[in-house]
């Protein structure tokens, strides 16, 4: 699949930056053609969370980059850049009462596939691959009448 650039998103590094990348996002992907968008929208959000919690780019003058890209009509490619951490990310097992700590976990399960790697030796960066095509949605038939 050959992937197609559709824009860039700089943003400060704290928690206000999660809607703004959230509905950016969006709006690039519908502009460029795509039906469904809410998981990428989630998967943004959640990746971009985490890039303000748990890197440097939460601390003064700190930046997130998103990269948005696609790799055909029914699939976007994600890229969350942060300015690094001591830590590389992966899901973790949480407990049923923990309040945080499924996010990567959430994008194992909403994405056709995802990676970490570093961009620089001071940068990190997950990226994520979402399919955006519409999806028949569910309907239960129950033969009681």
């Amino acid at each position: 699949m050959k992937e197609r650039f559709l824009g860039k998103i700089v943003l400060p590094g704290g928690p206000g930056s999660v809607p703004v990348a959230r509905c950016c996002v969006g709006e690039i992907l519908v502009a460029a053609g795509h039906k469904d968008v809410a998981d990428v929208q989630l998967l943004v959000s959640e990746l971009v969370s985490n890039a303000v919690a748990h890197t440097a780019s939460q601390l003064s003058g700190g930046r997130i980059v998103v990269l948005i890209a696609e790799l055909g009509p029914d699939m976007a490619h994600i890229e969350v850049i942060d300015e690094g951490a001591d830590t590389v990310p992966r899901p973790r097992i949480s407990e049923a009462d923990d309040c945080t700590g499924r996010g990567l976990w959430l994008v194992s399960q909403l994405s056709a596939k995802w990676g970490v790697r570093a961009s620089s030796p001071e940068c990190g960066a997950v990226w994520v691959d979402v399919p955006t095509a519409l999806t028949e949605p569910m309907v239960l038939v129950s033969d009681q009448a």
